[in-house]
């Protein structure tokens, strides 16, 4: 394996493969059928991901938030969870 000198963040292969991960991510945090009490570990840290994903601009993934029902969905959890304070924070 060989390391090029460019930046991985620049690298359009694996910027493409984050923007895909975003999309498919959003669309397994909806919730719209509530089964339990408790959110999940699993979800939490896939929009604690998501989270930083956006905060940071990593592969310039800001770019496709908007084309996502991402904040609807974390919304919808929002109230759907109200006692949850990592949604919350």
């Amino acid at each position: 394996m060989t390391f090029s000198n460019n930046n991985l963040a620049e690298s359009l292969e694996l910027s493409e493969l984050f923007r895909q991960f975003f999309v498919k991510a959003v669309d397994n945090i909806n919730l719209s059928r509530r089964r339990s009490a408790t959110i999940g570990m699993g979800k939490i840290k896939l929009i604690e991901c998501l989270f930083f994903l956006i905060k940071f601009d990593f592969f310039n993934i800001q770019t496709v938030v908007p084309q996502t029902p991402f904040f609807e969905r974390l919304l919808h959890l929002v109230r759907e969870y109200e006692m949850n304070n990592v949604l919350h924070n």
